[in-house]
């Protein structure tokens, strides 16, 4: 795993990617590798389709999906990679993507009401794309469900719920099947899941999958090391 100048970490809304993802590149930097966190939501950020407008931090996302058809989206995306991917190649610098390949673009096509099947190819072109820097994955599992819903706004606040549900809602997916307020951010985060569980079948690449991290992060600290061969 150590070979890996590519780190993905992702999951769920609030399974804990970013702490996670501060972990690994905290974990890397004590290792003495020089390790670079992309966090989310970062200015000028290199892989965020339609930049500000990009469903993330404050963004509901609204506007992009005005502005991009799934094809054009698409198209930026994997630009947007290949470049990416020119500049990381060749250079010993580990950079840990949070929130990424999935949640800031699987779950964006998902919303734009991509059919599956698409963003599954798109999925497949992002590993193909990506394999010269070795990437690897790590996964937090946990569970789509009301009451995880409710943990997170005891943790994130009634702020965070609501922008959560307004993202998760004001896009063409819950609308074409008039998902609104709570109930409807439900269904459309079950559906979020099904596809991440669908496109981690499918994925070649190495994996680290970690649950209920949120009792124990010590343990799966203690494994990302073992993974990262830290």
């Amino acid at each position: 795993m150590r070979q890996t100048t590519l780190v993905f970490v992702e999951g769920l809304p609030g399974s804990g990617k970013s702490t996670t993802a501060r972990y690994v590149a905290g974990r890397l930097q004590q290792s003495q590798v020089d390790a670079r966190l992309i966090a989310e939501v970062e200015s000028d950020h290199p892989l965020n389709v339609g930049g500000v407008l990009h469903p993330a931090g404050d963004a509901t996302g609204e506007e992009l999906f005005q502005s991009y058809t799934v094809e054009a989206y698409i198209a930026e995306s994997l630009q947007r990679w290949r470049t990416f991917v020119a500049g990381a190649s060749g250079r010993a610098t580990v950079n840990i993507l949070d929130s990424y390949p999935y949640q800031n673009a699987a779950r964006v096509l998902l919303q734009m009401d991509s059919s599956t099947e698409r963003i599954a190819e798109y999925a497949h072109e992002v590993e193909a794309i990506t394999r010269p820097l070795a990437p690897v994955l790590i996964y937090l599992q946990t569970n789509a469900s009301p009451e995880a819903l409710t943990a997170l706004t005891h943790t994130r606040g009634e702020a965070w719920t609501a922008y959560a549900i307004r993202v998760m809602t004001n896009c063409p997916y819950a609308r074409q099947r008039q998902l609104t307020g709570g109930p409807g951010a439900m269904a459309m985060l079950s559906a979020y899941s099904a596809l991440l569980q669908r496109l981690l079948a499918e994925s070649a690449l190495p994996r680290l999958e970690l649950d209920s991290c949120g009792g124990d992060w010590q343990r799966c600290y203690e494994r990302i090391d073992q993974f990262l061969a830290l």
